[in-house]
């Protein structure tokens, strides 16, 4: 499981750094990188840069949404975030929902 680990996270960084070089590359594109939040539909702040555009492209990426189960919060459980950090085969392993 180690190694199937240490392959999604090399596979996962050689995308990750694709993107970005081949983004930063491109005329007139400015990446910014940082937690972003929309002020207006044309007004984005970056952390403390605040920065307009008619168009604005952002890739949020995704968090886990964690579902209102009656005993989830007794259990261990894994989201679909934190199981990309598991290096070991998980004794039993129940999916919910997935999409």
């Amino acid at each position: 499981m180690k190694n199937v680990k240490a392959r999604k996270d090399a596979i996962a960084e050689r995308s990750r750094a694709g993107v970005e070089k081949m983004l930063r590359g491109l005329p007139h594109c400015q990446v910014f990188t940082g937690p972003a939040r929309f002020r207006s539909a044309r007004e984005v702040a970056v952390g403390e840069q605040i920065l307009n555009a008619d168009r604005i492209f952002i890739n949020v990426g995704g968090r886990p949404s964690i579902p209102p189960m009656p005993g989830l919060d007794r259990v261990p459980f894994l989201t679909s975030s934190s199981m990309m950090h598991v290096d070991a085969v998980p004794r039993h392993l129940l999916v919910v929902g997935g999409s």
